[in-house]
């Protein structure tokens, strides 16, 4: 059977999205549509004639030109795919969905499994057990009548459905009766939510504790919690975590709590650590680490993640390799991924940096001071590492990134994405750049400051440190330099391959470094960029991740001029007019490439002829 699914307002002019690509029949095929008052959904089918058909006195033809026809049956065999009904479900806007819910119960059954199983909301998941009504105040919302066992029958339907729940911060909070009244009434020996195997709840306090903990259960393999009342509270909920979700793989838990734990809270964390053997990653707030916790940490076979920073490496999940125990067992036998700030980094680095197959590492930087310490450690201690990443937060003496602290990283002749991010523009030259080019040619990505902001200081890139990049890196992908394109462009090199990026490279991030003529910067580009190769502004790296929220909650918008200077806001806008300059150059660019692959061709046909 060959099915066409077409999303359209107009069943009369409806057009196939999808289509097998022999398929030539002249036959009317069949719509069965799916209607409401905001979108249409049709789902054709094209049934070609068979040898049932035949018989019938149709004449037997090839739907698509092959030596026979399969058997085929009615469009409401359709129905019969779960697959396919669900595929085509998934593409369905929400305010569709709730209609096909209310269709039929074959169809209400995809439906429903598609509203509620990612992250749906809580409250209103709970007005379907029971209706509800806000309190005086307008803050609390409670039920309208006391939970019964038939409430229950009829939430069943909606809370096995459940995979994924997240709880953030939310205006609205269930009142303490309600609460008390859910958890009482609960099926004995039923969690809440069967099927939940994805949880995230923030801002915990001793009103919500317990109906967090009601959420605990077997299936659990994701967690992350976020506290912000007594240590009491935080304790018996990491208590009952461990004894109710013993299979659990990831745990995050942040504290947010005011002050320092104290140094019970810290034991029961690392008890907690020492009962989830199954823990592949563990992302936690840096006060809770401890030289305990580490040792404890070290010996998990599973562990793949250990980040105690709110930022992180965005890297891609690598394979294992064998590693080859020798008569002690290697710490961290299998991590791969480590995010840590300077501070506990030196104070542990045997841990942090003794995995055998750590392969990204990310350093929040407090203090510039700790730099050159930390960049002479890593070569010495990381032998495989395919991504670094270094973020200045903050530093109230301003110092920039400088040769004498980047010089220890050209060690790593495996590393792959290297991000150096700081406030300030960075001390290094042309000179410098193309050193770090050539001592790194594995390099995909790279960022060195490139969303600093102010005035830059000598030495300071230009845009001549492009052409040594393109040079070295032939398998780059991106690239974010912070450079001063005030000066003169350097004359546009040969159009020979090796002075040009290679077609691989897709991105160039900017923001707001010195620039005077949009133009020339344009032209320059143009001759050294592959034909599809863009700007890109963002105010973070899209290399990095938060540990809970995502990046663009966390940082400005880009067009944003909170934290910009005057002459910062000025030159973002001069990158914004070298863009459209870039991209309106696009088609001439496509041209020369094109043409210049010919000439490639032809040297290589002529030198073959001359040997």
């Amino acid at each position: 059977m060959y099915f066409v699914l077409t999303k359209t307002s107009s069943f009369a002019n409806s057009r196939p999205l999808l289509r097998h690509r022999n398929c030539k029949t002249e036959k009317s095929p069949f719509k069965y549509p799916v209607e409401n008052g905001y979108q249409n959904l049709a789902i054709v089918l094209l049934e070609p004639y068979t040898t049932e058909a035949a018989g019938r006195g149709q004449e037997s033809k090839s739907l698509c030109g092959m030596a026979s026809s399969p058997v085929f049956v009615g469009p409401s065999n359709f129905w019969n795919v779960p697959e396919l009904v669900t595929m085509t479900l998934n593409s369905v806007d929400k305010r569709t969905l709730a209609v096909c819910a209310r269709l039929n119960r074959s169809l209400s059954e995809h439906a429903l499994d598609i509203l509620y199983r990612e992250n749906p909301d809580f409250l209103k998941v709970l007005q379907i057990l029971c209706p509800m009504r806000l309190m005086v105040g307008g803050k609390t919302m409670t039920f309208v009548e006391t939970l019964k066992p038939s409430h229950w029958d009829r939430f069943q339907r909606y809370r096995s459905r459940i995979r994924s729940l997240r709880v953030e911060i939310h205006p609205l909070t269930l009142s303490r009766e309600s609460i008390i009244n859910l958890l009482a009434t609960c099926p004995v020996g039923e969690p809440i939510f069967p099927s939940l195997t994805v949880f995230q709840w923030e801002q915990i306090d001793s009103a919500v504790s317990q109906l967090v903990i009601s959420l605990f259960h077997q299936k659990l393999q994701h967690v992350t919690l976020l506290p912000i009342s007594s240590e009491t509270c935080a304790n018996d909920m990491l208590e009952h975590l461990t004894r109710r979700a013993p299979s659990l793989q990831s745990l995050r838990y942040w504290n947010g709590t005011q002050g320092a734990p104290t140094p019970q809270t810290k034991e029961n964390f690392c008890l907690t650590c020492k009962a989830l053997k199954s823990l592949q990653s563990v992302e936690l707030s840096g006060d809770l680490v401890t030289p305990e916790l580490l040792q404890e940490l070290s010996t998990h076979e599973p562990l793949t993640r250990l980040w105690t920073t709110l930022y992180g490496p965005k890297a891609p999940p690598r394979p294992l390799m064998e590693v080859t125990n020798g008569p002690l067992k290697p710490t961290f036998p299998s991590l791969l991924e480590v995010s840590v700030d300077c501070a506990i980094l030196l104070a542990y680095p045997g841990y942090y940096l003794g995995g055998p197959q750590l392969m990204s590492l990310h350093i929040d930087i407090l203090l510039m001071d700790n730099v050159k310490s930390l960049t002479a450690l890593i070569p010495t201690a990381c032998k495989s590492l395919k991504h670094l990443s270094m973020f200045s937060i903050v530093d109230s003496a301003r110092t920039p990134f400088s040769w004498g602290m980047i010089k220890p990283l050209l060690g790593l002749k495996t590393l792959e994405t290297l991000v150096i991010d700081g406030p300030i523009p960075p001390l290094l030259s042309n000179l410098d750049i193309e050193r770090l080019a050539d001592s790194l040619p594995a390099l995909r990505h790279l960022e060195i400051c490139p969303r600093a902001t102010g005035q830059p200081r000598k030495p300071c890139p230009t845009l001549a440190c492009l052409t040594s990049i393109a040079r070295s890196c032939r398998n780059l992908i991106s690239v974010g330099v912070y450079v001063d394109a005030s000066s003169s462009p350097p004359p546009s090199p040969s159009p020979r391959p090796e002075h040009t990026f290679p077609t691989t490279f897709q991105t160039m991030h900017v923001l707001c470094s010195k620039i005077t003529a949009p133009s020339s910067v344009a032209d320059f580009l143009a001759s050294i960029f592959s034909p599809h190769t863009t700007l890109s502004f963002s105010r973070y790296s899209p290399h990095l991740r938060s540990v809970a929220r995502t990046m663009d909650i966390l940082f400005p918008h880009v067009d944003s001029d909170v934290g910009l200077e005057i002459q910062s806001i000025k030159y973002r806008k001069l990158w914004k007019e070298t863009s459209e300059l870039l991209d309106a150059l696009k088609h001439t660019r496509e041209a020369l490439a094109s043409r210049q692959a010919e000439v490639e061709v032809l040297k290589k046909q002529l030198a073959s002829l001359i040997h």
